[in-house]
């Protein structure tokens, strides 16, 4: 009886978190001025942690998204938003310009 309330409170824990990340990615893609993406598939996990690392050096927001959610958000209109993605979110051109510097070898959009 008690795991299966932990279970019911974990599931609808996990179920607000998502809402709220989604809430999240939202208020930040619609308050920056660039969105730099990129599917980050084909990037080594070490070279993807440096990589936020100086992200968060410049204090400057990121988010990985999963494909499942990617479809929720925005319903299949972006069919190029099929895969895991990093949208990183800019509001100078100076922060636009640090982040291009790094990215030098992926190819990504904005």
């Amino acid at each position: 009886m008690l795991s299966y309330k932990t279970n019911k409170i974990n599931r609808n824990h996990s179920g607000l978190k998502n809402r709220f990340n989604l809430l999240y990615f939202k208020e930040l893609a619609n308050s920056s001025t660039f969105i730099i993406y990129f599917n980050y598939n084909k990037i080594l996990n070490n070279n993807l942690y440096s990589l936020k690392n100086e992200l968060l050096k410049k204090n400057l927001k990121s988010f990985a998204i999963n494909s499942k959610y990617i479809k929720i958000i925005f319903g299949g209109k972006f069919k190029y938003f099929s895969s895991n993605m990093v949208f990183i979110f800019c509001n100078s051109m100076l922060d636009f310009k640090f982040v291009v510097e790094r990215l030098f070898n992926i190819k990504f959009f904005y």
